[in-house]
């Protein structure tokens, strides 16, 4: 019996698959509406901060009478309020105060940003009935850290200090995340009634307070 050889000629080639791409079409037609849309909506802030040096900064140059020392200018956040202290005398802070330099304060706020809980010092407002979880314009009267007189009293300093532009902000591991972030805000900048922004001091450092 004879081999038959395939009827397929030399050099023919085998026919294409073909997907049906529609579906993954229709899926991209979709995705990329909604990933527009979330890029709109969502943004991202970044706050520069700088941790802590070990063993503290540089010494000034020798022979250099004349160069001022560091401010050192410090917010040290605890569940009374701000103590503000630096290397030099600045004003509207008494460095022989017992307490805090700013202390909190009991007002009534908005409910919007504390939703389902109680806004910091959270162990100052324990005792208090909550914010409504589900109404954003609950208005209730809690303790508060009074974050407007800490942008007063640093608009002062640093108009006694143009130079500086060094801040440390200083929280014990009982102070929340929000006041930490606050009082970064409070004290880096501030917009004047032109619409300008004046920068006041923005290299930020965090270290851990005592």
């Amino acid at each position: 019996m004879s081999f038959n050889p395939s009827k397929r000629h030399k050099g023919e080639e085998e026919g294409e698959l073909n997907l049906n791409l529609n579906p993954m079409m229709d899926m991209f037609a979709v995705l990329i509406p909604a990933l527009l849309m979330m890029s709109v909506v969502v943004e991202v802030s970044i706050i520069d901060i700088s941790a802590p040096s070990i063993g503290g900064g540089a010494p000034p140059p020798k022979g250099d009478e004349n160069q001022k020392p560091p401010l050192n200018l410090t917010v040290t956040i605890n569940d009374t309020g701000y103590v503000i202290s630096g290397a030099q005398p600045m004003p509207g802070v008494n460095p022989t105060e017992k307490g805090p330099t700013i202390p909190i304060v009991e007002r009534t706020i908005l409910c919007s940003r504390y939703r389902g809980t109680v806004p910091p010092p959270r162990a100052k407002n324990k005792d208090r009935a909550k914010c409504d979880a589900k109404n954003p314009y609950d208005k209730k009267s809690f303790w508060v850290y009074d974050v407007e007189e800490l942008t007063r009293k640093i608009v002062a300093i640093k108009e006694a200090f143009q130079e500086e532009h060094r801040i440390i902000i200083a929280g014990g591991a009982a102070v929340e995340y929000e006041p930490v972030v606050d009082a970064m805000d409070a004290t880096r900048d501030i917009k004047e009634g032109s619409g300008d922004i004046r920068k006041l001091f923005d290299e930020v450092v965090v270290s851990p307070g005592t």
